[in-house]
């Protein structure tokens, strides 16, 4: 006998589902009678005034007694709930895990626990918070992280709506196992000072690093850097006696070699990670000599750990880097005191500062932009105050002169996105500010040689293509954040009040093209991606989360298009660039959960297009299913097949697809349609050889493998806590955000991230 099912209740009505005490839902953005009355859906508690709710399905069990006594793991708590926990754990002691083996075993014994009868387990699904809590693999409060309102993170919370609306599990909440190795890093507990590799190796990473790495971020004099390189190799086994002073210069020459290490072999290198970890030794006594050269080794520091894909790191340390030069005074000599005429020896001190200062710059905003943290550079810069052009005129500075004129937009778009209050700028000011800044991007690219020029295909030499390609997907980058909310945003409601409250210049035509200047970025960051690894010109200087970002817009693009006649395209781009984020984070040693997250979006989006183009097909008979593939036109082969229970993925099909459109009316992205459950298809998607399937280790992602109930072969099984009686946007004609303007939008993507306060505060 089946068990009797589990009672669901909601957390909390909206308040105009209260205020008429009718039965409310968890559908978001609205729920089903605002939906129907074209209200906005609002829920707030009036015991916990200005706190953040949540609309969720609770789900009710008996609870043992002797479970009574343990203390229950949130996945991702509230900010009243970390409370409540911190008050519990005050004067216990707190766990700290030093590997993440035990990591992974706890969480293996949670899974556990969670399969007892007698546990209760409180969930909050990412869809219904944009940006909460984010947690790793360690529950314990002192391994939260508060996660910004970043395009990756607004787009996939936005990804796990479309899903959702197709009746597919969202796949953010995976990402939240990425966060400990972003973070964290092992450092032995005694100073680690191993000598520099033989000469020939060392000659082979330096050379390395000068010529790839380098150019991009001229942190060094390079004949004064080798100098530094002799003392050191000379010394030996001695390192030890080094001078306190020389400590950040003995930090930046292992850097170098770690950085070069890697490099040469576009990948993880044991030479790079004893170099590594033996520079992380040294970090306390770098800071405690807060000059110059500490600022260029915590420089390298953010170098070396972006290679490895470890932003979280990277940012502490520029964040310290940025402190001590605020200290040196070189953000205000490079603008104001430098010198025209005198002495060479000078000139070449103010060159080198203004460099080291033009870095800091370029690295915090491009991270600011890809973070959603408040940044440390607070004011506003232009490229000459950095760089002033009577001392920066040799070629060599001309890629770093690119890079800072492209920091400058990205601190105004950063400013844009992450410095204003919520509901404080209406939707004309929001769009007049996105087309001014479009402009901006689109005469910095023009100021570029065509052959190097973001957006063209480049045409550099081999040498120098690694460069082009960093300058183009962070051009790109810039792009997809500027224009985000036209690529979530229903189109025709979207076009509406564009053409009333937009630009009424040119421009316009580009803020209604937002949608597809994002698509066309995440297209050609992808394609990037594939020419580097292809032409094994990739490089350490891109890290992972940018091609991720392309993948997570062309998630989107094909859920909400799935008729496009560039699906095809789109869909092997994505797989494409999936299995390469799969293999920079397989390199590094990134948590399998996290990689198996991203391999989950490949499959999520590919059956739901699988189940569009079987609904799609001319009508096939009940017990027959399509063999080969046909073109429009052509008559599919039928092979005879047994009435059978219905799988997975088949039950998925059914109730996610959609009628052939009969009528000659054209489709547009707005037009939804019923399902008329006329056709079961019966074949199951065969997953990709290099994409794996879904993990059955992950209990909130664990699949249902066969159908046992009449009643539940009519119920879809691919979204966890959903109230499938009460319907979904889907079936209700409603696109994902129908009935959200750009003030919505704004909001939904920065609820938890308004920064105006901390901006205020710094200019005063």
């Amino acid at each position: 006998m089946d068990p009797r099912p589990r009672k669901k209740r909601l957390s909390m009505a909206c308040n105009s589902c209260r205020l008429r005490k009718v039965k409310c839902d968890a559908d978001y953005p609205r729920c089903r009678n605002c939906r129907g009355r074209d209200e906005v859906c609002a829920t707030s508690d009036p015991r916990r005034p200005g706190e953040p709710v949540v609309r969720e399905w609770i789900v009710t069990e008996k609870i043992n007694k002797s479970d009574t006594n343990r203390p229950t793991v949130y996945a991702s708590p509230t900010p009243s709930l970390q409370q409540q926990l911190f008050q519990q754990t005050q004067g216990s002691e707190i766990r700290t895990e030093h590997s993440v083996a035990v990591g992974v075993q706890n969480d293996q014994i949670s899974s556990a626990k969670n399969d007892q009868p007698g546990h209760t387990d409180i969930h909050e699904s990412p869809v219904h918070q944009p940006f909460h809590v984010s947690s790793n693999t360690d529950p314990e409060l002192n391994r939260t992280k508060i996660v910004g309102g970043s395009s990756s993170q607004c787009l996939a919370k936005s990804l796990d709506v479309y899903l959702k609306s197709v009746h597919r599990k969202p796949v953010s909440d995976l990402f939240k196992y990425g966060m400990r190795y972003a973070e964290e890093f092992d450092i032995p507990l005694e100073v680690s000072l191993p000598p520099l590799p033989d000469s020939s190796r060392l000659h082979g990473y330096l050379s390395t690093f000068f010529d790839r790495i380098h150019p991009l971020y001229p942190l060094f004099n390079v004949e004064s850097f080798h100098v530094i390189v002799n003392q050191i190799v000379e010394m030996g086994s001695e390192l030890k006696t080094i001078p306190r002073d020389q400590i950040p210069w003995l930090a930046s020459v292992y850097l170098a070699v770690s950085i070069g290490a890697d490099e040469q072999t576009r990948g993880v290198t044991s030479d790079g990670t004893l170099y590594l970890q033996a520079a992380s030794s040294l970090i306390g006594h770098v800071t405690s000599v807060p000059y110059l050269p500490a600022v260029q080794a915590m420089l390298m520091f953010t170098i070396a750990y972006r290679g490895r894909n470890q932003e979280g790191l990277g940012w502490q340390y520029l964040g310290m880097a940025i402190r001590i030069a605020h200290t040196t005074g070189i953000h205000r000599r490079a603008a104001y005191s430098a010198p025209r005429t005198g002495d060479v020896q000078y000139i070449q001190k103010y060159t080198n500062e203004g460099r080291i200062w033009a870095i800091c710059c370029i690295l915090e905003k491009c991270m600011e932009l890809e973070s959603g943290r408040p940044t440390v550079i607070s004011y506003s810069f232009t490229c000459d105050d950095v760089l002033p052009p009577h001392l920066h005129e040799q070629d060599d500075d001309q890629i770093l002169r690119w890079q800072l004129g492209l920091a400058v937009y990205q601190n105004q778009i950063s400013q844009h996105i992450y410095g204003h209050t919520l509901r404080k700028r209406r939707a004309r000011e929001i769009l007049l500010d996105t087309a001014r800044l479009d402009k901006c991007l689109l005469d910095w690219v023009n100021g570029i040689p065509p052959q190097m020029r973001p957006g063209n295909d480049i045409f550099c030499p081999r040498g120098v293509f690694h460069f082009a390609a960093l300058l183009s997907m962070m051009y790109h980058e810039a792009m997809i954040t500027l224009h985000r909310a036209a690529l979530i945003a229903p189109n025709a409601s979207f076009e509406v009040e564009v053409e009333q409250e937009g630009p009424d210049d040119p421009s316009r035509f580009r803020i209604l093209g937002g949608e597809s200047i994002c698509i066309n970025s995440a297209r050609a960051i992808a394609k990037l991606s594939i020419e580097l690894s292809d032409q094994r010109t990739d490089t350490r200087l891109i890290p992972a989360g940018v091609p991720l970002l392309a993948c997570i817009v062309l998630a989107i693009y094909l859920i909400k298009h799935p008729d496009s006649r560039m699906q095809s395209t789109d869909l092997q781009l994505l797989k494409t660039c999936l299995e390469l984020c799969n293999e920079k984070w397989m390199d590094c040693g990134q948590d399998m959960r996290f990689i198996q997250g991203l391999s989950t979006v490949y499959e999520r989006v590919s059956g739901y297009i699988d189940s569009q183009r079987a609904t799609k097909a001319p009508h096939t008979p009940q017990n027959c299913t399509i063999t080969g593939p046909y073109l429009p036109g052509d008559l599919p082969n039928y092979t005879e097949k047994p009435s059978t229970v219905p799988t997975r993925h088949s039950l998925l099909v059914s109730l996610s697809q959609q009628p052939y459109n009969t009528d000659n009316t054209p489709d547009t992205p707005n037009k939804r349609y019923h399902p008329d459950g006329g056709v079961l298809d019966t074949r199951t998607h065969q997953p990709y050889e290099d994409i794996p399937p879904d993990s059955a280790t992950l209990p909130q992602y664990d699949h249902p493998n066969e159908v046992t109930h009449n009643q539940q072969a009519n119920m879809p099984l691919d979204v966890d806590r959903y109230d499938w009686q009460q319907g979904s946007a889907q079936e209700d004609n409603q696109f994902p955000f129908d009935g959200y303007n750009v003030e919505d939008l704004w909001e939904w993507m920065l609820y938890f991230d308004s920064q105006s306060e901390v901006i205020s505060n710094a200019h005063t």
